[in-house]
């Protein structure tokens, strides 16, 4: 197995570790938030899920250190495509509530922006397998 794939590999397992983490604490979170609980209980339970949130900051960064160059590029291209689509879609359906859609937590962002990152990577991993990059 290459390096890179291996790192691929650690990536994804350590975000998926995160990923199970944050939504434990999530519930958790939410089913002791108006518990009778010390003040500072109180406070560690309800910025719990801070902490995975930063991890997975954590793991992106390991993982961007451990790739090389080109892969570096094409992670930061479609990182940068996913934030401008994400803020778009973010920011118009703030517009589209005045026609009576719902009005949505920002908590929502998170969730948009992954699944817009990891939708974009799937589609440039496609891409690549139908026709490789020129080095």
């Amino acid at each position: 197995m290459t390096t890179a794939r291996r790192a691929e590999r650690i990536y994804v397992l350590r975000m998926f570790i995160i990923a199970v983490f944050y939504v434990g604490l999530v519930f958790v979170r939410k089913h002791y938030m108006h518990a009778a609980l010390s003040p500072v209980l109180h406070a560690i339970v309800v910025a719990s899920p801070v902490l995975p949130i930063w991890l997975m900051l954590a793991a992106v960064w390991r993982y961007y250190l451990g790739i090389d160059e080109f892969a570096q590029r094409r992670m930061l291209q479609i990182l940068s495509v996913s934030f401008g689509l994400s803020a778009c879609t973010i920011v118009s359906y703030a517009f589209l509530t005045d026609l009576g859609l719902p009005k949505v937590d920002l908590l929502t962002a998170w969730p948009i922006m992954a699944l817009i990152w990891l939708a974009l990577t799937f589609v440039a991993k496609l891409r690549d397998r139908v026709k490789p990059h020129e080095k």
